[in-house]
């Protein structure tokens, strides 16, 4: 399998698809495969080549409501930059707004927003890793001393897709569950976060939050990865459906969909239904919707 797709409901395609390319880079693609017949724009994910591509499917819904940082299921999705003030610049200016409650965003290297639907949308510079040096870190951080970014509107700063994270009750279970389903590893440190900085990061007063990230199937850099968090401050405890305004499902291509359904089916997860055209639809075992296509 390979990590491949996330799907958004959205209650105007149009206004939301335009907000995507013009804060974060994302591009129209004609490949339609993964919307399985629903009315809906994918788009290209930046931070990928060509020969390992995320889409995002943007799909027509008016069910429900956004999703909120602590509620269970797919809760929010995440963007690295080298350009923090540029990003959140265009954010504001294409109408998102902050979830973080800190003083200054613009001059925090994590910040947690809200795009123009009310979907939860983290943006951060460069951490060190295997493909981020400790240099290009450096950089990011002198970069947010400036009074404006690099760029406020379109073009390449280095921006990438990084991560969907999921709530749920037991972080550690469901990593492992993950793991043992989609062939996926831990990477990194345990996130133990707490204290008034991250309360500020985060915008849940008194919250404490702990969990790791998986790489996921396909990939050998230090991303995408899912980041799944369990928190101490509960948000709604059911998971989204596909129908449903917001995060709704990911998705991973699949080189034998019987045996890879069978895996899911062994380790706690269930088949949901068959949507046609080679692509089943499929939840772990807390009932997050994944989709796997041929």
């Amino acid at each position: 399998m390979r990590f491949s797709y996330v799907q958004i409901g959205a209650k105007d395609i149009d206004k939301l698809t335009a907000f995507y390319e013009k804060v974060c880079d994302f591009k129209k693609t004609d490949d339609k495969k993964w919307l399985n017949g629903q009315d809906g724009v994918v788009m290209e994910a930046p931070g990928f080549s060509s020969d390992s591509k995320v889409l995002f499917g943007f799909v027509k819904s008016d069910k429900g409501e956004a999703r909120k940082i602590n509620d269970r299921g797919y809760a929010h999705i995440c963007f690295e930059t080298v350009d923090m003030k540029g990003a959140i610049s265009r954010l504001k200016k294409y109408g998102g707004s902050f979830q973080s409650t800190m003083d200054n965003p613009l001059k925090a290297p994590c910040v947690y927003c809200k795009d123009i639907e009310g979907n939860i949308v983290e943006f951060h510079i460069p951490f060190p890793s295997k493909d981020a040096s400790i240099g290009k870190t450096l950089t990011s951080l002198l970069g947010l001393k400036k009074d404006k970014g690099i760029r406020n509107e379109t073009g390449n700063t280095d921006l990438k897709f990084i991560h969907v994270n999921i709530i749920t009750e037991d972080w550690r279970g469901l990593c492992d569950h993950f793991n043992t389903m989609f062939g996926s590893e831990d990477t990194g440190k345990i996130k133990d976060h707490s204290g008034s900085f991250k309360e500020g990061v985060i915008g849940v007063p008194g919250v404490h939050v702990i969990g790791k990230h998986i790489l996921l199937p396909g990939f050998y850099l230090s991303y995408p990865t899912v980041e799944i968090f369990e928190y101490s401050i509960k948000g709604k405890d059911t998971v989204p459906q596909l129908d449903e305004i917001g995060l709704s499902a990911i998705g991973f291509k699949s080189d034998d969909l019987d045996k890879d359904k069978d895996i899911i089916i062994k380790n706690g997860g269930a088949f949901v239904k068959d949507l046609g055209e080679g692509s089943l639809l499929m939840k772990d075992k807390q009932g997050d919707l994944v989709i796997l296509m041929k």
